[in-house]
């Protein structure tokens, strides 16, 4: 970039260094069979990254830790097949260490006639360095954990960036 600094006419080349923008997309790489359902929470671990322009996100935990004190954008969503129809409560959330965003439906019965159900959360959050953030799932009212967290055309997925 050239400045010119408009006093004392003369002009300067400035190579400011890029900055890494904080973002990352992690999709479900593979189902997690009969692990919620009857109330418990299941952290989702999307362990294909997508990307991870900062290096920010974990595969092999699904925390995502901020290395910028900032406000940060956050996308969840889950895929549920197995659904029973006496799982009648879902909760899908994105914790973070300042706080929890969840958006939970009661009083449901399946979807669909192949019990399959969608849940999304999005969120702003304030973080400082060091902050975590992970997406976790719980269902809950059936007789057992027989609901599967399922990779469908990456429609399981845990997404975000920094919005400043």
């Amino acid at each position: 970039d050239v400045v010119y600094d408009g006093i004392s006419n003369v002009f300067r080349v400035m190579n400011p260094t890029p900055q890494v923008q904080s973002r990352f997309l992690a999709v479900l790489a593979s189902n997690y069979l009969n692990n919620t359902g009857a109330g418990t929470t299941l952290i989702v671990v999307n362990t294909n990254e997508i990307y991870d322009d900062a290096g920010e996100h974990v595969t092999s935990n699904g925390q995502f830790t901020a290395t910028v004190v900032g406000r940060y954008h956050f996308d969840g969503q889950v895929f549920v097949s197995g659904v029973t129809a006496l799982m009648t409560d879902m909760i899908c959330e994105i914790n973070t260490s300042n706080g929890r965003y969840y958006k939970q439906g009661a009083g449901f019965t399946s979807a669909d006639s192949t019990g399959q159900l969608f849940c999304d959360v999005h969120a702003d959050a304030d973080m400082d360095a060091g902050d975590i953030a992970y997406f976790d799932v719980t269902l809950s009212g059936g007789a057992a954990n027989s609901a599967d967290v399922t990779v469908l055309v990456r429609s399981t997925y845990f997404s975000g960036h920094l919005i400043r």
